[in-house]
């Protein structure tokens, strides 16, 4: 038998014609029993709730946590605390605290396949129920830019960072040291996605093309953003002159220059930047649109354009490094109420100036972090910023750059 193949039938017909053979019979049996599939497990749907600072979740008598439910009944459960609890938020004098962070877990058999998802849901938001807030969360997924932004929006320079860096009277090179060795510091995860009553983060997440080519064949700036941002003004007026933070990040991708061309040119090795700006708080919205289309037109990037840079931590000069730029302005809540609008503008890279390879019509993703904070803890700009946000939503502009020809007519 050794060196010859049999079928299934005929290998059994050999191993009858010997009685000796009786052994192999078992093992063959024995190894087709351990070849048996498992049982599929049926469909279903399970939620475990886990650390909740919703009381319905806890019970102190018995210091016992209800964590399994039918998702059905935690589903609508959720919904209901949601709405109850942020319909009585609004009444200050109800003293219900402003959202219950819970966490959960869904474990779901579909088609014999095991899947697990959990996450957090906040008692209060507004959402919904968990349905809701799972849909939400995916259509409203954060994009890589925004994820980028969100790490170094939260990240914080340590004290030996500030005491190896930063002498008692600083300049805006030594912040410019401080970033070139550590960065922009340490990120924080609760401060980059949670906001408080004093503290509130706004993500906006866009698109815009540098670039266009003319009917005439040359290649020049095209547009530029200028987003309109819901500052609560009526609490920053009242806050007057106490001192208030505003942090702006902008966070974008580069596609490389080809070849290595690049390290001999900066120019050239950026497929395009892109620049934020915020008006002044005596500069209206046209004066700061002709401002920054003046700077769209300008090719020298050391040519910075004319803004309140003292109040800037970091200044134009030192953030503008890189795909990605942060920077803290502090100044009076009254003055913050009037510099509501940030543009976002490009800069010359490779897609204008090498028009053979044809990228000048080439759109670029971007996401803008905006912070506000103020000393008060009772100073609700959650509540106020999400309100206006409600009412009205971010308003963006895009502008096309001003040419120079136009500038000089209108005067």
């Amino acid at each position: 038998m050794f060196g010859k193949e049999f079928s299934r039938a005929d290998f059994e017909e050999k191993l009858k014609e010997n009685p000796a053979n009786d052994h192999l019979k078992t093992v063959i049996t024995e190894s087709q029993k351990t070849e048996t599939l498992a049982e599929e497990k049926p469909d279903s749907i399970t939620l475990a709730i886990g650390f909740s600072e919703h009381p319905a979740f806890y019970d102190k008598e018995l210091n016992d946590r209800f964590t399994d439910l039918s998702f059905a009944l935690g589903n609508k459960l959720l919904g209901v605390l949601d709405e109850k609890q942020h319909r009585e938020r609004e009444n200050e004098d109800n003293h219900v605290g402003w959202y219950h962070k819970t966490d959960f877990e869904i474990h779901a058999v579909i088609g014999g396949e095991e899947f697990n998802y959990e996450g957090r849901f906040d008692i209060g938001d507004g959402e919904g129920d968990l349905i809701a807030h799972i849909r939400n969360f995916y259509e409203y997924s954060l994009s890589p830019e925004s994820i980028r932004a969100l790490l170094i929006h939260s990240a914080v320079w340590t004290d030996e960072m500030i005491r190896t860096f930063i002498p008692s009277k600083p300049t805006k090179n030594d912040y410019r040291n401080l970033i070139r060795v550590c960065g922009y510091g340490v990120p924080d995860l609760e401060r980059a996605i949670y906001s408080a009553q004093n503290s509130v983060n706004l993500i906006i997440e866009d698109e815009l093309q540098p670039f266009v080519k003319k009917s005439s064949g040359s290649i020049t700036s095209n547009e530029m953003h200028m987003h309109d941002i819901p500052w609560p003004t009526g609490i920053l007026k009242n806050l007057g002159e106490n001192k208030v933070k505003m942090r702006v990040t902008l966070s974008y991708y580069i596609e490389p220059g080809p070849g290595q061309i690049g390290w001999k040119d900066k120019y050239r090795y950026p497929s395009c930047g892109l620049l934020f700006d915020v008006n002044n708080p005596t500069e209206s919205k046209e004066e700061f649109k002709k401002r920054i289309s003046k700077a769209m037109r300008d090719e020298d990037e050391k040519s910075i354009v004319s803004n309140d840079s003292g109040r800037w931590l970091i200044g134009s000069q030192n953030r503008n490094v890189g795909s990605i730029h942060s920077d803290i302005w502090e100044g009076t809540a009254v003055d913050l109420s009037q510099s509501n609008y940030i543009m976002i503008y490009p800069t010359t890279g490779w897609w204008k100036l090498r028009t053979n390879q044809k990228k000048y019509n080439n759109r670029v993703r971007y996401s803008l972090v905006v912070s506000i904070e103020t000393p008060e803890n009772n100073v609700n700009l959650y509540n106020e910023i999400t309100t206006a946000i409600r009412n009205k939503a971010v308003v963006k502009t895009e502008i096309t750059a001003i040419s120079k020809k136009k500038e000089n007519n209108g005067r």
